[in-house]
């Protein structure tokens, strides 16, 4: 009996090596558009019931056999697929556009953009840094449908824009969107002023809330739509250095040829003439114009 049990044992011991046993994965994702660490990604083997989640720092472990497959996926990037080839192994993930799973800013959180019943859309930093332009308000013109960026001043560096989401809505009262940066309200009828006082190259995100059902959690203010900004947070322990420079120049395409002092006063008096029909109305004497 104690030989039989012997003889089992050995078998059991011979048989272990024949199983295969897991080997520990460890790598990094990143944003392939960025190159910054992706947080919070989902890490699993297909086909199985192990998993886990990438670190602030896009760092992953996992147990895993050579030859099996790990799937990556994370809100805003597209899933990816990739076979375990050796105990390291680093992928970059591609963002999505206008996925339903995406999170998007929403009043004063933020919520998946299929549970939605609100009318908005969502710019993102890549989004926002491709364009070179002077201030931020000139970044959302053509980019965000419902947004109307109309540029009123041609002074260098403070266009004077206006933002009208879905046009005008009111006619004597004040139509610009409520400006939210970071959660703070920006006081009533600052527009643009308060968006151009931000760089570009810092805002993570920019959402514009559209309609009432988006809107009406910030009451009455929102009325004419509201601009939600984020700004960058730091993802990760360390220094990250950028540098991004943009030159412009702002001339005259065509300078109105203006009239003398004397034309000026005889034209002013025939016209007050055609609007009065009076041949005696005159707006300056003619012993000024002499």
């Amino acid at each position: 009996m104690k030989h039989r049990i012997l003889m089992w044992i050995l078998c059991l011991v011979a048989a272990t090596p024949l199983t295969a046993q897991d080997t520990g994965v460890r790598g990094r994702v990143t944003s392939a558009s960025s190159g910054n660490p992706a947080e919070g990604v989902s890490v699993s083997v297909k086909g199985g019931n192990k998993g886990t989640a990438t670190t602030p720092g896009g760092n992953y472990s996992i147990q895993a056999k050579k030859g099996e497959t790990l799937v990556f996926s994370g809100i805003g990037f597209v899933t990816r697929e990739v076979a375990v080839t050796g105990p390291t192994l680093d992928i970059a993930l591609e963002a999505t556009s206008g996925d339903l799973g995406e999170v998007v800013v929403v009043g004063y959180g933020t919520q998946r953009k299929a549970n939605l019943t609100g009318s908005l859309v969502t710019l993102s930093n890549s989004t926002i840094t491709r364009r070179q332009v002077t201030s931020t308000s000139q970044v959302l013109q053509g980019l965000a449908p419902g947004l109307t960026v109309q540029q009123q001043s041609g002074r260098p560096g403070a266009d004077g824009a206006s933002l009208r989401v879905r046009g005008e809505s009111s006619i004597q009262g004040n139509a610009t969107p409520l400006i939210v940066i970071d959660g703070l309200l920006m006081p009533t009828g600052s527009g643009p002023d308060a968006l151009n006082q931000i760089d570009p190259n810092v805002i993570e995100s920019v959402t514009v809330l559209k309609d009432a059902a988006s809107t009406a959690i910030y009451g009455n203010r929102a009325s004419s739509g509201v601009i939600v900004v984020k700004t960058k947070r730091a993802a990760q322990p360390g220094m990250k250095v950028s540098y991004n420079n943009f030159m412009s120049k702002q001339s005259f395409t065509a300078l109105p040829e203006r009239v003398s002092s004397v034309d000026h006063m005889v034209y002013s008096n025939e016209a007050e003439r055609n609007r009065t029909g009076n041949p005696a109305a005159v707006v300056f004497p003619q012993s000024l114009i002499d």
